[in-house]
């Protein structure tokens, strides 16, 4: 368990950082003899930290990545990335380049294929004001 910890904090250190805000706060609410907040805020960083766990641990995420052609007549073969933790946590490639996929980047390309203002407001609005924005910028 601390062995997938390690390695899902020191790429997504923003969970990390939100677990630690937690523990000190605890630890803050301790000092001020606030036991019952205490409680209530451990049992929510115990959870966060089980549900990270679950997501992670014994998971494989399978990415196929086509990569650029060098010439017009190169046509590359579609290359296959598995990810796991903690043992292929970061691949790095034939360029040197270092990859990582997990379940948080999954739920990064749902959130950002959401047009809210669609949903809100309509397509006819959601399109008058992508044509807006793109009148502005000529």
């Amino acid at each position: 368990m601390i062995d997938v910890f390690k390695v899902f904090y020191t790429v997504h250190y923003n969970f990390g950082a939100f677990s630690l805000l937690l523990l000190l706060l605890i630890i803050f609410l301790l000092t001020k003899k606030n036991f019952k907040w205490s409680l209530i805020f451990l049992a929510i960083n115990i959870a966060f930290n089980i549900f990270i766990w679950q997501r992670t641990a014994n998971r494989v995420w399978v990415i196929d990545d086509t990569p650029e052609p060098q010439n017009e007549w190169d046509t590359p073969s579609p290359v296959t990335y598995r990810f796991s933790a903690p043992e292929h946590w970061i691949i790095e490639n034939d360029n040197g380049e270092k990859m990582h996929w997990c379940w948080v980047e999954d739920y990064t390309e749902k959130f950002l294929g959401f047009d809210f203002v669609d949903k809100l407001w309509g397509t006819n609005k959601a399109k008058k004001l992508r044509n807006a924005s793109e009148e502005r910028l000529k």
